[in-house]
């Protein structure tokens, strides 16, 4: 086949050389001199052409809509309410310009929508709850936002009017502090990209409620563009600690981590040890520099106040529970004291000499703390690798040391785990020492996964694909394959990355199907589109295939599927950098051209729900990506397998 490619090349090669040359050639046989001659200027289209050519358009685009409000209103009826909702409002943005009237209905019905499905029943986290609802509101209020501001206030008023349903859990320590917050929050970073002074209003807008755990990612987000951005939300939450009061000494925490550590954020301690530590690191936040750096009067105004607020809180013993409010205020005030004694020393002496007299109250255990289970001291000056080799050391020591089978090859499991991607062969022997057979190889693959994502990550195409021949899990290895052509389309090397995606799905063609291999396949379509129309239209007959036996609802996400094979070990997630896996980025790889051709694939998916996101999909990539249909995509043909 490569032969013949070569062939057909140098023969196109020496043709078109020699439509080049016989201009030359002619004139040389006749002796003539060139002749300077002026470009004819182009003919304008005659204008029946330019007539037919915006009818066309007008057909077209009649069509898309009209697929759009056939969707919409099958959406009504459909039983997973947080598709339907997403269905409404998606149609209702893309109908806005051309019917308002039924697309505010539609917006309306995707509102009333999202009030009906109750969130999953999952267990309550005592740190952050995550609400579905909530997202699926937030992505509602952004539409009604852009499309109508006093809609969207209207429903923004509402939320400030629910109240907690009866037998519901408190929240967590890291949860926002209402559904209105939560949800302005969601849509605040959902905006700040591409409208962060949209993001401010909407943050800002968050503090009638109180200063949320989710502030901070917003204030970050927004200092990751410029601190300009950033400065007037917090100054807005200065004001309304000034004016309202602090509610709870986590709202100081709050904004002490955006001013001195971004991205790392602590809970006051209620628990019965001094020194137990709440804190919550965010994985993808972007690093900023910390804003005290930027703005020390802004910290100092911060300190000020935060002082005069604990000094001058309500004591413990006139508070419905006087051991949680003494315990709050004693973390947060430890906390600050540090950076208050080199501000300002007096407030510093008054606030320690405050803690004394909340200790009565606190009534702290006097034994010291136990350490989390695998702890061990970091060593001064010791770099994190030194420090993570030494922890795997004792992990594996520890394992040794386990009477029980069970215990033993959960220990073994953890040591295995604690170590670097970089270190996947340390990590593979420990896997080894695992009596559970079938554990063992679960864990050598995953351990396998996660050094081949992290290679290709670093763009070490040879040494990823190497490696990735070793990994018995066939899921796992297409992953891979689909993220590492990804990665080549980037880079260029379209070739290569045409050969890792015919792999790709081949493993696909031969798997028994699940949820895992629904979003490789929505995977390989996405990468497939950004090389060949034809072989993306064909791959997404075969993603078809498998929504029809898994119409998993994690299509929407982007990330790739973790494929973790075990359980019982909560290993830190290995696939939060990847995307493409979803069925926009799927869609997104056909122009207008395409409309017909890929409809006609999407209304073989059975599940409505599905189908019915793929279809609003597809109209909203067509409406985007053209004036209207050209030449059509040819009818997909099954790839020639490869001689194996």
């Amino acid at each position: 086949m490569l032969k013949h490619r070569l062939l057909l090349s140098a023969t196109l090669a020496v043709s078109l050389g020699w439509q080049l040359l016989c201009p030359v050639a002619t004139a040389a046989q006749t002796k003539t001199p060139p002749v300077a001659t002026r470009p004819a200027k182009p003919k304008p289209a005659p204008a029946s052409n330019i007539d037919q050519s915006q009818d066309a358009k007008n057909r077209f685009r009649a069509r898309v809509v009209d697929v759009l409000r056939q969707t919409a209103r099958e959406a009504k009826q459909w039983e997973k309410k947080e598709i339907a909702a997403s269905v409404e409002s998606r149609a209702a943005d893309l109908l806005w310009d051309s019917d308002e009237a039924a697309a505010r209905e539609l917006l309306a019905q995707a509102w009333e929508t999202v009030g009906q499905f109750a969130e999953p029943r999952q267990e309550h986290s005592r740190y952050r709850n995550y609400s579905r609802r909530a997202e699926a509101r937030s992505k509602v209020l952004l539409i009604a936002r852009r499309r109508d501001s006093r809609l969207a206030q209207k429903w923004v008023e509402e939320l400030a009017q629910e109240k907690r349903a009866e037998g519901d859990a408190p929240g967590g320590l890291f949860d926002d502090r209402t559904e209105r917050s939560n949800v302005l929050l969601q849509m605040a970073m959902s905006a700040v990209k591409d409208d962060p002074q949209t993001a401010a209003r909407l943050a800002i807008e968050s503090l009638n409620d109180g200063i949320s755990f989710g502030l901070q990612n917003v204030l970050i987000a927004l200092q990751a563009q410029s601190f300009e951005q950033a400065e007037p939300v917090f100054q807005a939450a200065l004001n309304r600690l000034a004016t309202a009061g602090m509610r709870d000494p986590n709202e100081l925490l709050i904004l002490y981590s955006y001013l001195y550590s971004p991205g790392r954020i602590g809970a006051a301690n209620t628990s019965d040890s001094q020194g137990h530590i709440n804190l919550a690191v965010g994985r993808d936040t972007p690093t900023i520099t910390p804003a005290a750096q930027y703005r020390p009067a802004l910290a100092a105004s911060f300190l000020n106040l935060a002082a005069d607020l604990l000094t001058n809180a309500p004591l413990p013993s006139a508070t419905a529970d006087p051991q949680t409010t003494a315990r709050t205020q004693i973390s947060v005030i430890n906390l600050l004291l540090g950076k208050l004694q080199q501000m300002s020393p007096d407030k510093a002496t008054v606030l320690a000499n405050h803690v004394q007299v909340l200790m009565a109250d606190a009534k702290f255990s006097a034994a010291p703390p136990s350490p989390p289970d695998g702890y061990i001291e970091p060593q001064q000056g010791e770099r994190p690798s030194e420090y993570n080799v030494r922890r795997v050391d004792y992990l594996e020591k520890l394992a040794e040391q386990e009477t029980s089978t069970l215990r033993r090859d959960i220990a073994f499991a953890k040591a295995a785990t604690a170590t670097e991607p970089e270190d996947y062969e340390r990590g593979w022997r420990l896997a080894g020492r695992i009596s559970d057979k079938q554990l063992s190889a679960d864990l050598t693959n995953w351990l396998t996964y996660r050094a081949t994502l992290r290679l290709l990550e670093q763009k070490e195409f040879d040494k990823a694909y190497a490696l990735n021949g070793k990994n018995e899990d066939t899921a796992q290895r297409a992953v891979c394959l689909v993220v590492g052509a990804q990665k080549l389309i980037a880079a260029k090397d379209k070739l290569r990355a045409g050969e890792w995606l015919r792999e790709a799905s081949g493993l696909l063609r031969k798997a028994t199907l699940d949820e895992n291999w629904t979003k490789i396949a929505l995977g390989i379509v996405a990468a497939e589109g950004r090389l060949d129309a034809t072989m993306a239209l064909y791959s997404l007959q075969e993603s078809v295939r498998a929504l029809n036996q898994y119409p998993t609802e994690s299509v929407l996400a982007e990330r790739a599927p973790a494929v973790q094979r075990f359980t019982g070990i909560a290993p830190a997630e290995i696939n939060y950098v990847t995307n493409g896996f979803s069925l926009d980025a799927a869609l997104a790889s056909f122009g207008a051209q395409d409309f017909e051709s890929v409809y006609s694939v999407l209304r073989g998916i059975d599940a409505p729900e599905v189908r019915g996101l793929a279809v609003v999909a597809l109209c909203q990539q067509a409406l985007k990506t053209a004036t209207g249909p050209s030449a059509p995509v040819p009818k997909p043909v099954a790839p020639a397998q490869s001689q194996q």
